[in-house]
């Protein structure tokens, strides 16, 4: 907590978040130490560096280093067939739905829709591959998008599909700085990752 308080512009920055706590329960920042094993619903990761995580009570979960609004890892824990591939603050009667059997670049357009539905704009796929993802095969892509008050973002993705639940891990951040200053501990995270589809 310490680490995203650390100045007003950060302060500035997470404001919003806190508002929609408000909305939707009982949560709370804990710091995650380098070197941490860490689990995640049935992922484990390794931080390689200190990192702030988010913990919400609509089962939101995301680590940060300056603040949400600055740059962020999402954490998609296994999402089955009909459901949202994470909770959002845009219009629950559009959300996208995850189905078993999509594609990757079905899984893509998921994720770029359901962005455009928390009010980013101008969100545009990049680079779509074949990937290792957890020790599965899987997919990554890139993003770049702007945020509803003109912040031009970039993001990174990465996921899997094991036993019809679509797992990922979606960074994101300010394309100014914030998003460059976390993008080598999210990859060193992302290589990190280990997925249980026993559990769930």
């Amino acid at each position: 907590m310490t680490k995203i308080l650390s100045n007003p512009l950060r302060r500035a920055c997470v404001v919003g978040l806190f508002a929609s706590v408000l909305m939707t329960g009982c949560a709370g920042y804990s710091l995650v130490k380098g070197g941490e094993h860490v689990s995640i619903g049935s992922m484990s990761v390794q931080a390689p560096g200190d990192w702030n995580h988010w913990r919400g009570g609509d089962g939101t979960e995301f680590w940060t280093l300056d603040g949400p609004a600055l740059q962020h890892i999402l954490f998609v824990k296994g999402v089955g067939d009909d459901e949202a591939p994470w909770p959002t603050r845009g219009d629950r009667e559009t959300v996208p739905k995850f189905r078993k059997g999509m594609s990757a670049i079905e899984i893509s357009e998921l994720v770029q829709a359901t962005l455009a539905n928390e009010e980013l704009q101008n969100v545009r796929i990049v680079d779509l591959k074949p990937d290792t993802f957890g020790g599965h095969p899987g997919f990554s892509f890139t993003m770049t998008m702007t945020s509803k008050k003109g912040l031009d973002m970039k993001g990174l993705a990465h996921g899997a599909v094991i036993k019809d639940k679509l797992y990922m891990t979606i960074y994101r951040g300010a394309a100014l700085h914030f998003f460059d200053r976390g993008l080598a501990d999210y990859e060193m995270i992302a290589a990190s990752l280990r997925i249980d589809a026993g559990e769930n």
